[in-house]
């Protein structure tokens, strides 16, 4: 799970309660723009890379539009790792990650345990 430390400490809290395993990735602070953008998400690509391509997990879930969040869910769309990214409706979802984010998940889960657990349980099935 990728996103801001309060959304997936809460989250992941109540989805560990569920017998959910989820390794967690907290995002960093926004670069300002520019070069430093790029090259964060240059470097996020990298690490997502090696992440996965040690043995992935299973699906991704995504609680941030931020460059973090949008490294992962390329580099899972690479891999075909099902990808959900979390609402909180808190954020205002309009910059250009919110709509890539948006546009290559395979679903967009309230930010409810419950909704968490039935994809992953019920829902999701691996990308062919």
């Amino acid at each position: 799970m990728v996103g801001n430390r309060e959304e997936v400490s809460r989250l992941a809290q109540s989805l560990d309660d569920r017998d959910i395993a989820l390794e967690r990735r907290l995002d960093e602070s926004e670069p300002s723009g520019g070069r430093e953008e790029i090259a964060a998400v240059a470097n996020e690509l990298r690490e997502f890379e090696r992440a996965i391509g040690e043995g992935g997990p299973d699906a991704l879930l995504v609680a941030s539009d931020s460059s973090a969040s949008l490294a992962a869910v390329l580099v899972a769309t690479k891999h075909r790792i099902p990808v959900a990214g979390i609402d909180s409706g808190a954020r205002e979802r309009a910059g250009v990650n919110a709509r890539l984010i948006r546009r290559l998940s395979d679903a967009e889960l309230a930010p409810e345990p419950a909704a968490i657990v039935s994809w992953l349980r019920d829902t999701y099935t691996e990308r062919p």
